[in-house]
């Protein structure tokens, strides 16, 4: 037996519309108020999750991501600084050939004076582009401890 619910007929007082390619066969319908507050949500939505993604989109633009493929792995040398209280390290490191043409590429695409991100890992350091011309070497001083491991860790592919 085959026993299919029967559902309200459309009336002139309440006009429904069909929601799904199932209404189109008369067998699910939603009222015309109801399909309008989905569509003004799922805008409303849609509006919401573009613009966190082109957000999202504009910082990772201003980044360069260092990966464990752009440094050459024997080049990364950790350093405590001396003469300080403080535990500051410095980190060195070189790129490799396809590393340092893509940095280059990076401060082509972007003006001097810019605001921009190093980023490798969980390590994120702000900066303001320069005038490079050597993109082979790279280093950075005076780096709290624990910014110093978290640089160390994405360099190495330690995530």
């Amino acid at each position: 037996m085959n026993w299919t619910p029967k559902l309200p007929e459309p009336t002139a007082d309440t006009p429904f519309v069909p929601h799904s390619r199932a209404a189109v066969s008369g067998q699910q319908w939603l009222p015309l108020s109801t399909s309008r507050h989905l569509m003004r949500t799922i805008t409303i939505f849609a509006a919401f999750f573009g613009l966190l993604i082109s957000t999202h989109a504009q910082v990772l633009a201003n980044s360069f991501i260092i990966s464990s493929n752009d440094v050459v792995q024997s080049s990364v040398m950790v350093h405590r600084v001396g003469g300080t209280n403080d535990a500051r390290l410095t980190v060195k490191f070189a790129f490799t050939d396809i590393g340092a043409k893509r940095l280059e590429e990076f401060y082509r695409m972007h003006t001097v004076g810019e605001d921009l991100y190093w980023q490798s890992g969980n390590f994120v350091h702000p900066f303001k582009l320069d005038d490079r011309k050597f993109f082979g070497r790279e280093g950075f001083w005076g780096l709290p401890e624990q910014d110093a491991k978290a640089l160390e860790a994405g360099l190495r592919g330690q995530l």
